[in-house]
């Protein structure tokens, strides 16, 4: 239980992390409303709610075309900057060299997470790449996307009991608060490692030998 606890404050503490860092740099501190960062006070970013139905927690990323469509002018010009709803995230489980998609691994075994990012827009964007599973970070990569596309791999070490495991990955703009885009993965099978059923023969030390 203590462990569980541990790597579930691990991921946690990781997204927290990368929320901080998205307020910094977007001058949207985590305790505005996500809104604030399209230049609106959080005054404006809730009349903006109240008026287009936007839910309280929804950012950015939940607006829709008729929400947008609302917006002051130049909160849209700062909407149409960033890669909210414009990043294609897609993600293969390989093995090995020739990059062989699997869906089965062995507990504890070494296998690699290939991704292609794809974002509309301008100009070289810092994107991380976060990987995770219901309860832990598995893996968490910073990419640069220099033009409208971005492939990495990363690297990842199955658990080491057997089961159906199931992994998420999420693109995450480092300009701009929220998740830009979330994937994920078929469910891989961990098998389990084959116990050991051998029996060593018990050595005997006869007294005074």
């Amino acid at each position: 239980l203590l462990l569980l606890l541990h790597h579930l404050a691990a991921l946690r503490a990781c997204l927290a992390l990368l929320e901080l860092s998205q307020a910094l740099r977007s001058a949207c501190s985590v305790n505005r409303d996500p809104l604030c960062q399209l230049g609106l006070s959080d005054a404006a970013a809730q009349r903006v709610r109240a008026s287009q139905g936007v839910s309280k927690r929804g950012g950015v990323a939940d607006l829709k075309p008729q929400h947008i469509v609302k917006l002051p002018s130049h909160a849209a010009r700062a909407l149409d900057a960033l890669p909210r709803g414009r990043a294609q995230l897609t993600a293969t489980a390989v093995f090995g060299a020739g990059a062989t998609p699997i869906a089965e691994i062995a507990a504890g075994g070494e296998f690699s997470v290939d991704v292609t990012l794809n974002v509309r827009g301008r100009g070289p964007r810092a994107f991380y790449l976060v990987l995770s599973d219901d309860e832990e970070l598995i893996a968490l990569k910073k990419v640069v996307v220099g033009g409208a596309k971005c492939e990495a791999s990363l690297a990842v070490e199955a658990p080491n009991e057997g089961g159906s495991w199931r992994l998420v990955l999420r693109a995450v703009y480092d300009g701009a608060r929220g998740f830009d885009a979330r994937v994920e993965l078929p469910a891989l099978r961990v098998s389990a490692a084959p116990k050991d059923l051998s029996v060593k023969a018990a050595e005997f030390v006869m007294p005074g030998s």
